[in-house]
């Protein structure tokens, strides 16, 4: 039975308890690894290298999409015997079997992805079963407001993906198919199998997905069942973040033959946060080379090696998309790549200002003062445009202006006519394919990705 943990450090430390009953001839019949793929897929892989040989692997492995899967054609799977003798392993990813409203806003930007890498069909067969969850018509849906839709589909306080939503269905509600909702939290099959019939000798079960409803009574049985392995940042969240990456840093340096100073440490995290593993991974790994044959990585290493992955530190970038100006883009990011950024740090920064830069530009335009800022002074600006952006916005503000200087706000107006709005929804969708690229789950070199979304970025401003 998996355990509820409560930091990095314990939570590795059940996966490798779970690796070392599995090498010790005693699997559990069903595995759930819960994370982003590039965190869960190097632990899967161990797994699936202990339960099925090598030798085997083609034939006693059966790889499922969990897209469309419905529970009674995977209970079939697993009870259907291997082509060799030995144990069979069925691995669905993206396991759709925990889901419910709390799970939509991460399924939906699943489907944007989608959408932005151009797998359309795929993008309209998901957003279909969420809008049948949701018990509303493609018609329907489309028809609410942004605030109201999002608030259909459990998407409060995720304004620029509701507003994503409205539009794709605007576009593709059309071509939805008559579709039955998806297989939504599990409901007796699969885990009447593991309570009667699973047999961890014959079969074994792999699940993978990054949206679980944790409080859902199938989630909660299916532990009682099976072994899952949380391996998800979501799990540090409620003031434990920093402690988690502390650890997380320490045990990739133990595993490297390396320590860590306390002040090295903390400067470490200051730089990169606590919330994004891989990044962390990736400057860990940086520090070891720069350590070289000594066992300790000192505060003069991180300062060295490791620069600030904050928006700060990529002000300038941002400043040169804003400005509209391609060539210092290319200067400006191929720099930062080359001190040491890292890409997802870029990433998320662009994101942010293109977020803001939508913000202010839809206000603006609703509150028609777009034509009124050439020329604009700042205090013309604080008198005249930023009470009725205030009003537009109502309390609190939008995430993206929330805690923004006046002044800053002021700069931002200016560049707003040069970006319209429905480019920079656009721009957004398309962020989730560069996310995606990133990470991984694409190709080309980093650069190149994030070089292609500046200068797209840049070539769609227009004049006021």
């Amino acid at each position: 039975m998996a355990r509820k943990t409560s930091s990095e450090g314990s939570r590795i430390q059940e996966a490798e308890a779970a690796l070392a009953e599995a090498a010790a001839g005693r699997p559990a019949p069903a595995y759930l690894f819960l994370g982003e793929r590039p965190l869960c897929r190097p632990w899967i892989d161990r797994l699936l290298d202990l339960l099925v040989p090598a030798a085997a692997r083609d034939f006693n492995l059966e790889v499922c999409d969990g897209e469309g899967l419905a529970e009674g054609t995977l209970v079939e799977r697993l009870e259907t015997r291997p082509f060799f003798p030995g144990r069979k392993v069925v691995w669905v990813r993206d396991a759709p079997f925990f889901h419910s409203a709390a799970t939509f806003p991460a399924r939906w930007r699943q489907v944007r992805a989608l959408a932005a890498k151009g797998a359309t069909e795929a993008a309209i067969r998901r957003a279909a079963r969420l809008v049948a969850e949701a018990k509303l018509s493609p018609a329907e849906a489309a028809r609410l407001p942004a605030d109201r839709l999002g608030e259909a589909l459990g998407l409060e306080g995720e304004a620029d993906l509701a507003a994503w939503c409205r539009g794709f269905l605007e576009q593709r509600g059309e071509e939805f198919p008559e579709t039955a909702p998806g297989a939504g939290a599990a409901d007796g099959l699969l885990l009447d199998w593991l309570a009667r019939r699973a047999d961890p000798g014959a079969v074994v079960l792999v699940l993978e997905a990054e949206a679980v409803d944790r409080r859902g009574r199938s989630f909660r049985r299916f532990k009682t069942h099976g072994r899952v392995l949380d391996l998800s940042p979501e799990a540090d969240r409620g003031g434990r973040a920093e402690a988690a990456a502390a650890e997380f840093a320490r045990r990739v340096l133990t595993e490297a033959g390396k320590r860590i100073e306390a002040e090295a440490l903390r400067d470490l995290l200051a730089k990169v946060g606590p919330e994004d593993r891989v990044a962390l991974r990736t400057e860990l790994e940086k520090l070891c080379a720069a350590a070289g044959g000594r066992g300790t990585v000192t505060a003069g290493d991180v300062a060295a090696a490791v620069v600030r992955h904050r928006e700060e530190a990529v002000y300038e970038l941002t400043d040169a998309v804003g400005a509209g100006d391609p060539g210092r883009v290319c200067v400006t990011l191929h720099r930062l790549l080359a001190q040491g950024v890292h890409p997802l740090a870029v990433l998320r920064a662009v994101a942010n200002f293109v977020r803001r830069m939508a913000v202010v530009r839809a206000a603006l335009e609703r509150t028609g003062s777009l034509r009124r800022l050439s020329g604009l002074t700042y205090a013309r600006f604080q008198a005249e445009v930023l009470p009725g952006l205030r009003e537009a916005w109502g309390e609190p503000l939008p995430g993206p202006v929330r805690g923004l200087h006046p002044y800053a706000l002021y700069k931002v107006a200016l560049r707003a006519p040069a970006f319209p709005l429905a480019r920079l929804l656009g721009a957004l969708a398309g962020m989730a394919e560069v996310d995606f690229a990133l990470k991984g789950g694409g190709r080309g070199a980093p650069e190149v990705v994030l070089e292609a979304l500046l200068l797209r970025l840049c070539q769609g401003r227009t004049a006021a």
